[in-house]
């Protein structure tokens, strides 16, 4: 029995608890006995009806062709004329922020990593000033930057102001002063840092981090 087989059972059985016949009719198979064949491997739907199935199931297509497999997208590098890998992770469970029960997923959804290299870059924290953050953010940490994505109020960001000086830091909206900023440090042994927008040359919101082996 192959996965594709396997998964079509399971999308029938288990998500939508229909019998062969019923299902059968339900995709509109050629015959009544088309889905015992498709389960037991003896032959394949066509593509039409492959890309049914998986949205009757809610699952991605390459879920049903390759089970939970990480798989491989492709997108265009225009500029480069080249095409660049980007790897999909499995998003297995939902975790609570507070003290509640751990739901894991049974079938889980994928995450795709497919940062554009023309609006992303890394950072490095400092080994000898990047302490601010810690324990949350530790010097030879990488941070991973969008020139693009809008900054709210709470976001971890990377600013640059007055031509030198910069800082990852949380970024904090002074409510009682609209045109200024505070750069708020997860460490409570250093002080934060307000500034007037204005100061503020460049400012960009963190979306990942990579932890230092």
């Amino acid at each position: 029995m192959s996965i594709l087989s396997e998964n079509i059972k399971i999308v029938r059985k288990e998500i939508l608890g229909l019998s062969q016949s019923d299902f059968a009719n339900l995709v509109k198979a050629k015959t009544p006995t088309a889905v015992s064949h498709w389960e037991s491997g003896r032959s394949e739907p066509d593509s039409a009806t492959l890309v049914r199935i998986a949205e009757l199931g809610r699952k991605p297509l390459d879920w049903l062709l390759a089970g939970r497999k990480r798989v491989l997208v492709y997108l265009d590098d225009l500029d480069k004329g080249e095409r660049i890998p980007f790897i999909e992770y499995a998003v297995l469970a939902q975790v609570p922020a507070g003290n509640n029960e751990f739901h894991q997923n049974d079938w889980p959804e994928y995450e795709k990593i497919d940062y554009d290299p023309n609006c992303h870059f890394w950072l490095i924290i400092d080994a000898e000033y990047g302490y601010s953050m810690t324990p949350f953010l530790q010097p030879g940490d990488m941070v991973l930057c969008s020139s693009t994505a809008k900054i709210l109020d709470g976001d971890i960001v990377a600013v640059r102001w007055d031509k030198t000086k910069g800082a990852v830091k949380i970024w904090t909206e002074t409510l009682d002063i609209p045109n200024a900023v505070t750069l708020t440090p997860y460490n409570n042994a250093e002080k934060p840092i307000m500034l007037s927008k204005k100061r503020i040359e460049q400012k960009f919101k963190v979306l990942l981090i990579k932890k230092k082996k």
